[in-house]
């Protein structure tokens, strides 16, 4: 399950790629290139992200592992470069988990105890 869940992250990535290219070339409207712009950093971002941290978390990657922690408020930007901006949304990445991850695991209780821990473990909650 962990190679549909890999495929989905190298779709996803190539979708962003394309959009890309669409985006700065010359003769695409403007309007055509907002509207894909705000898919790709709206909907297609988030996504990958999400599907990312699945895949890291099945293959028993600790979280910092794959991303920066959350930037701290207190610091300017500066001091902050590489640190993420923003949470990840931790409800699609369970979603994505239980979808792809039952069969590495003896039980859905199992699954969610041990995503629980993961998740945990990531925002700082021992």
């Amino acid at each position: 399950m962990k190679t549909f869940l890999k495929i989905k992250e190298s779709s996803l990535t190539a979708e962003a790629r394309i959009i890309k290219k669409i985006e700065k070339n010359k003769r695409t409207n403007l309007s055509l290139r907002r509207d894909l712009h705000l898919h790709r950093t709206n909907v297609v971002r988030p996504e990958t992200r999400s599907t990312h941290l699945a895949l890291g978390f099945l293959r028993g990657k600790p979280h910092h592992y794959m991303e920066q922690p959350l930037r701290p408020l207190a610091e300017g930007h500066i001091a902050t470069l590489g640190f993420t901006k923003t949470h990840p949304n931790w409800d699609r990445i369970e979603q994505l988990v239980r979808k792809y991850g039952k069969s590495y695991f003896e039980s859905d209780q199992v699954l969610a105890q041990k995503f629980s821990e993961w998740r945990d473990h990531a925002l700082g909650i021992h």
